[in-house]
């Protein structure tokens, strides 16, 4: 937050909240390092080819990201692919500034529009199901 009406907005909610909780302001988050398992970028020159793949070239029309889990991810792990989601579009993003020559923090609000970068979609499925068993 970078103008005032912002820092006040800030400090009033840290006082207000302080009556009732232990409130911070400008609170550091530090990004563990994460590693995608699969990260895709679709080549339009194949697009013929990802159409014969099925399923496998719906899921990568778009850039995506691949996270195959052995059975159902339980809720600590689909809330790590998330993060790793949006971690990884901040750093396109960045990456985007970068190549632009724009520098500018995240948080400026007014800064120049930055390039585009498209939200990579987030690919998370069990590799393996169990059988259904009939029973006659």
């Amino acid at each position: 937050m970078h103008n005032s009406s912002d820092q006040f907005a800030k400090n009033l909610l840290r006082d207000g909240l302080s009556l009732v909780s232990a409130a911070q302001t400008e609170v550091e988050v530090l990004a563990a390092t994460q590693k995608i398992d699969v990260f895709s970028v679709p080549d339009p020159a194949r697009d013929a080819e990802r159409a014969s793949m099925g399923l496998l070239g719906e899921l990568s029309a778009e850039p995506s990201l691949f996270e195959p889990f052995h059975g159902t991810p339980s809720l600590r792990q689909v809330r790590r692919c998330l993060r790793k989601q949006l971690t990884w579009h901040h750093e396109l993003e960045r990456r985007a500034r970068a190549a632009a020559g724009t520098v500018v923090p995240d948080e400026d609000a007014d800064a120049p529009q930055q390039p585009a970068v498209d939200f990579p979609a987030l690919v998370s499925e069990p590799t393996s199901r169990r059988p259904t068993r009939r029973t006659t």
